[in-house]
């Protein structure tokens, strides 16, 4: 199998065995097929594609899904990728014949996904039938529903199965090599954070902020944002979460969140930094923020439900006398930024169902509490942190490091 994403900057990750991972990948998906019963996996989604091929994702915003994959119950999975297709090789030669071959098409357009359904429909069809699977169960992911619907058309035969959330629940066990890759990506976004709060200075553009923060992601080997970067300065404005071109200015807080993508893992980060010294007002936000946070760390453990997490949290922030958030402050990390287990407040949900999840080691999340204290009619200030979690055998690991400020912690 092809290997997109086997470059240079893997030697720089000591303690990851690549060949081991791409394997447990492997293995683990099949779990998924087993338990369902099924004939093969079909991936559309990046992170799914990635999990089950170790191609790296073809970023293009609104292009998506641009790539599949099928593992069959034995065998090596197969796919159909952009990179061979943009970037030139052998498989260019005597007009593309070698692609042609191997995939049924011998260019690829940049359609939305919905429109290049017939591609990816010719394509899934003649390697099932390559595989002698026209009949049976076969497992899909989160794909477009113009998708599904081509998928239906072309294999009338076969069962179409939701795979998405068990496959969903096999990915938040991470491996010992996923865990190694989480960790560098975690610190990856904490110096970024710290090179965020370096630059908050009176005078200084929410997007010069921005700049710092996302440049020191690059410099750390980042393949891509796990996310629109948050920043937010200054007195609260309903509903504001992104860097403008605001200046701030003298005793401004600020939030930053964001993530880098080391060998397809997410790294996640928030804190609240000032453009000077902290207005005094901030030392009981400040200080309630951070209690909640570690409130989850400290509740965080093998069989513990992720429920429980959130009371921990909630109960620290009745305790402190701010308004409860109107968002569950958690959620898994890998592949994708958000993905399981999350954070859950029961009363929220009229059926929460397999959505609490029980901590079980090797599964990574954050805990990030976000609050606001009101000053006045249309006048309030907020403050917000995050840490990722892995839980071990043992407890927790916290692999985020980004510094805080001590004299509001006293």
């Amino acid at each position: 199998m092809g290997n997109y994403s086997n470059d240079l900057s893997r030697r720089f990750h000591r303690g990851v065995d690549f060949d081991r991972l791409r394997k447990e990948r492997v293995e683990k998906t099949r779990h998924v097929i087993r338990q369902l019963n099924l004939d093969a996996f079909i991936a559309t989604t990046f992170e799914n594609v990635r999990y089950v091929t170790d191609r790296r994702s073809f970023f293009v915003i609104g292009w998506m899904p641009n790539s599949i994959a099928v593992l069959p119950k034995d065998g090596e999975p197969l796919y159909l990728h952009p990179a061979e297709f943009v970037a030139q090789g052998p498989a260019w030669q005597n007009d593309g014949r070698v692609l042609k071959e191997r995939y049924g098409i011998d260019h690829l357009q940049v359609w939305p996904a919905p429109i290049a359904r017939d591609i990816f429909g010719k394509w899934l069809t003649r390697t099932l039938e390559k595989l002698g699977i026209t009949t049976g169960r076969i497992g899909l992911d989160m794909a477009p529903w113009q998708w599904y619907d081509e998928f239906k058309k072309r294999l009338p035969d076969a069962t179409i199965v939701d795979a998405e959330e068990a496959i969903l629940f096999e990915r938040a066990l991470k491996t010992q090599d996923e865990v190694a890759l989480i960790k560098k990506a975690c610190r990856v976004a904490s110096k970024g954070v710290d090179a965020g709060l370096d630059a908050l200075k009176p005078g200084v553009r929410e997007y010069d902020v921005y700049a710092a923060f996302m440049g020191e992601l690059y410099r750390n080997g980042s393949e891509g944002d796990g996310f629109w970067p948050f920043l937010t300065s200054g007195p609260c404005a309903e509903g504001t979460l992104y860097p403008t071109n605001r200046k701030l200015k003298k005793g401004d807080a600020a939030i930053l969140d964001m993530g880098p993508i080391i060998q397809g893992y997410n790294g996640d980060c928030m804190r609240t930094g000032f453009a000077g010294r902290p207005p005094k007002e901030f030392k009981g936000l400040y200080k309630a923020v951070y209690d909640a946070m570690y409130g989850v760390v400290k509740a965080a453990r093998p069989g513990v439900m992720t429920s429980d997490l959130s009371e921990a949290s909630r109960k620290i922030i009745k305790e402190s006398g701010f308004d409860e958030t109107r968002f569950d402050h958690g959620h898994g990390i890998g592949l994708s930024c958000c993905e399981l287990p999350c954070l859950v407040k029961k009363e929220a949900y009229e059926n929460l169902g397999t959505r609490d999840i029980e901590l079980k080691p090797g599964m990574c999340f954050s805990s990030e509490p976000r609050l606001f204290k009101y000053l006045g009619p249309k006048k309030f200030i907020q403050a917000a942190m995050e840490e990722v979690i892995i839980i071990t055998e043992t407890g927790r690991e916290v692999v985020t490091s980004a510094r805080f400020v001590d004299e509001l912690l006293d």
